[in-house]
């Protein structure tokens, strides 16, 4: 019972889900794997001609970008994170976010919207959960980097931006998601991400036990 009473007592101060990618605390202070890209926010590519409509739907969260040394990322483990966006009369999404954590004892749900701040670049939003985490961090970058619309999305976010432009290494989430949780991602997808200084190694597994069935 102790331990049922503290997964009810974290699911009350943390969020799952869409931002699952976006809300973590990350501690690291690595310096960022430029290559021969300059990992300026203004020169990363996303979704051009973004289908809002086609965007929207059920996917499945199965990768993100994480601070191993997170406190959260030790404490808790995510998975069957399942998203539905919906889109609005107002262009906007209605985001419902299912998930389980802390091991299998409980189901949490999140509600949020995922906001287009200029419809020119549509695919570069905000979003928010309506969680306690959620209200207090506010809105945050959620930008759509590529997508086939029908099996893969590759998902962006930068929390606070350096002199020069560029995105703070500590401040830098990235995530995946699918359409059909089971279906493997073709490696060369995952090059997108090259351009927002995030490289493969760096993405953790969100594993699928079917754990939430919730709808």
């Amino acid at each position: 019972m102790n331990r049922i009473k503290m997964a009810l007592t974290l699911a009350g101060v943390t969020t799952v889900g869409l931002l699952v990618f976006l809300f973590m605390y990350s501690s690291d202070s690595a310096v960022p794997r430029q290559g021969d890209v300059s990992c300026r926010l203004d020169t990363i590519r996303t979704q051009q001609n973004f289908d809002k409509e086609a965007f929207a739907g059920t996917w499945y969260a199965t990768m993100n970008k994480m601070s191993e040394s997170s406190i959260i990322s030790i404490i808790l483990r995510f998975y069957d994170i399942k998203i539905k966006l919906t889109l609005n009369s107002d262009g906007n999404y209605k985001i419902l976010a299912t998930g389980a954590g802390f091991y299998g004892y409980y189901c949490p749900v999140g509600e949020g919207v995922a906001q287009v701040i200029e419809q020119s670049q549509s695919e570069r939003m905000t979003a928010e959960l309506d969680t306690r985490l959620g209200r207090m961090l506010g809105a945050k970058p959620f930008w759509v980097l590529k997508t086939d619309y029908t099996s893969y999305a590759l998902i962006y976010s930068c929390w606070e931006v350096t002199a020069d432009g560029r995105c703070s290494p500590d401040s830098t989430y990235a995530g995946v998601m699918q359409r059909d949780k089971n279906v493997m991602l073709a490696p060369s997808v995952l090059e997108y991400f090259k351009e927002a200084c995030v490289e493969e190694d760096e993405l953790t597994t969100i594993n699928h036990y079917n754990y939430c069935n919730t709808e």
